[in-house]
């Protein structure tokens, strides 16, 4: 989840929070079907994460984040303007989409975001994915 200021309204700039889907991609269908895949993921399971991440929030956090943090739920159920979603997905470069149709999943699971933000999509392109991500494994358990 990431959360931001919006642009000010008469009663000054409000936190948003867009909800944020994240997959690898190193097989040999397109990337559409891992977007498709993590599209499906956040929209039956958004309501779950968020309540899992914000619960402890409520406690910790005052202020205008612990309120944020108090409603994520019901402005996700709700489709409020204050509520996005995202979805990024990494993979090797010579798997890049070749179009924004790659991503039209998004708009299919999210057709009540319409705003302008409040649906994203981010495709990491690295050279050789599946070794730099085996690279990353090595470093995170060489540190456990």
């Amino acid at each position: 989840m990431i959360y931001s200021r919006d642009s000010p309204s008469k009663d000054g700039p409000e936190l948003v929070f867009r909800l944020w889907e994240i997959k690898k991609h190193d097989g040999d269908k397109k990337v559409s079907a891992t977007i498709r895949r993590a599209s499906k993921q956040l929209r039956s399971r958004g309501g779950e994460y968020l309540a899992k991440l914000a619960g402890p929030e409520t406690i910790a956090e005052g202020g205008a984040l612990g309120d944020l943090y108090a409603n994520v739920v019901e402005m996700w159920a709700d489709h409020s303007a204050r509520s996005g979603v995202g979805v990024s997905v990494g993979t090797s470069s010579d798997r890049i989409p070749n179009g924004p149709r790659s991503f039209g999943s998004i708009a299919r699971q999210f057709p009540d975001y319409s705003e302008p933000g409040q649906r994203e999509a981010l495709v990491v392109a690295i050279p050789d994915f599946p070794g730099f991500a085996n690279r990353v494994k090595e470093i995170v358990w060489s540190g456990l």
